[in-house]
């Protein structure tokens, strides 16, 4: 692990009053100073325990999955688990904590106990053993875009395929998907984008046929779309389009998008680093002016300390932006939540649809404190999940967002 400080920023945020002197921290796991296994990493998820999942590429070692809890390194390979030891494409956490890996060789399910699953088309209903992409919706049902294969649903059951010849899905090969607040499902393609209600499919051809290789739904529904060299964001009505003209580059690769828990958007190029942008203002970090390791970069993700998790080609690298100093806040406005039912006994649901401010992390705690259960919305304003795995009892509910707190008391039948 390697640490460095970059550079410190002034900022004046006008309606504050305030000073905030800023500076940002690079720590860096590469296989010369970390227990992670390879340095070609696909993919880099959080779960909700704050528990990081790394995907290594075949391409400088046999594909392994990494865990990291911030302190030590677990690695599942072909030699010590049923994981297939192939490249790991993508990753999606179910409200169970169970990971979805896309890899080379077919769909991998691992359980929070342990348990191991590999789907795959000689033994599922899957099309393509190659999966580039997976998402989860509201509902728990799993949708998986395959390279050649079109794009597969599967909600634990059964199997739906969707391809060209059973379907308008413009191509069979998808390069990425988003499923919005809706649950209408987005597809990128070479060349176009795809949209689906579970009925009808609506096609939208690209500008110049460029590639889709990223989709992000916020927390305002608003889809954060890649083409190429171009982000543009679609609100419901109408599409703003940023080129890398933008951020300095006259061309280049966008390979992810997010969102950070202040509502900045994070862009992860293959030639001009990672892209902040404040909705106003570009910035660039690279390997000339910051402690990232390489300019290709494959994935981002957030934790719940608002920290930038980056998968490069050349190891894990994270930010942290540091306010070192601030003379006042501004303060979220917030109301309280509902529960229900409450008592429960099977399901409960999260209600916060009158908040205005994002809801990061839902915590369960028994009645000592201590954590039991968390969970990390995707924007939605109602959030559901069984309760059969907590005893009978009385427990907390705790909602987390920027700046603020609530709890709430859980009662288990």
């Amino acid at each position: 692990m390697t640490t460095n400080k970059g550079k410190l920023t002034l900022v004046l945020l006008l309606g504050y009053h305030s000073l905030l002197i800023a500076q940002n921290t690079w720590t860096t796991y590469t296989t010369s100073n970390s227990g992670i296994s390879g340095n070609h990493l696909n993919v880099v998820k959080i779960d909700g325990h704050q528990k990081k999942w790394i995907g290594t590429s075949s391409s400088d070692t046999r594909g392994s999955l990494n865990i990291f809890n911030d302190t030590s390194w677990v690695i599942y390979n072909v030699d010590n688990s049923s994981y297939p030891g192939e490249n790991n494409y993508d990753m999606a956490i179910d409200a169970n904590d169970t990971k979805w890996i896309g890899t080379s060789s077919g769909l991998v399910k691992f359980e929070s106990n342990g348990g191991w699953t590999l789907f795959s088309k000689f033994n599922s209903g899957l099309p393509d053993n190659h999966i580039r992409c997976i998402q989860i919706d509201s509902d728990g049902n799993k949708w998986i875009g395959t390279d050649k294969g079109g794009l597969a649903f599967f909600d634990d059951n059964s199997w739906v395929v969707y391809d060209t010849v059973n379907s308008q899905i413009p191509y069979n090969e998808v390069a990425c998907i988003g499923i919005d607040h809706n649950d209408i499902v987005w597809t990128g393609h070479n060349g176009a984008f795809a949209t689906f209600d579970g009925t009808n499919w609506t096609v939208t051809n690209t500008p110049g046929g460029s590639g889709v290789s990223a989709f992000y739904v916020d927390e305002n529904n608003n889809i954060w779309t890649a083409y190429y060299s171009t982000v543009r964001k679609y609100d419901g009505s109408q599409w703003t389009s940023y080129h890398s003209n933008n951020w300095g580059a006259s061309f280049d690769f966008i390979q992810s998008i997010t969102k950070d828990l202040t509502g900045n958007i994070w862009i992860g190029t293959t030639q001009s680093g990672l892209v902040k942008f404040t909705g106003t203002d570009w910035e660039v970090f690279d390997t000339s002016n910051s402690g990232i390791t390489s300019n290709f970069i494959f994935s981002i993700a957030i934790d719940g300390n608002n920290q930038k998790w980056i998968a490069t080609d050349n190891g894990l690298a994270v930010l942290k932006e540091s306010v070192v100093n601030s003379i006042s806040k501004k303060k979220s406005k917030v109301s309280t939540f509902e529960i229900y039912p409450n008592p429960a006994s099977d399901n409960v649901t999260i209600d916060f649809s009158s908040f205005t401010d994002r809801v990061n992390f839902i915590f369960v705690k028994n009645i000592v404190g201590e954590e039991v259960k968390s969970y990390q919305p995707k924007g939605e304003k109602r959030f559901q999940f069984s309760t059969s795995f907590l005893p009978s009892g009385i427990y907390t509910v705790e909602l987390a967002m920027n700046e603020t707190i609530l709890q709430q008391k859980l009662v288990i039948k």
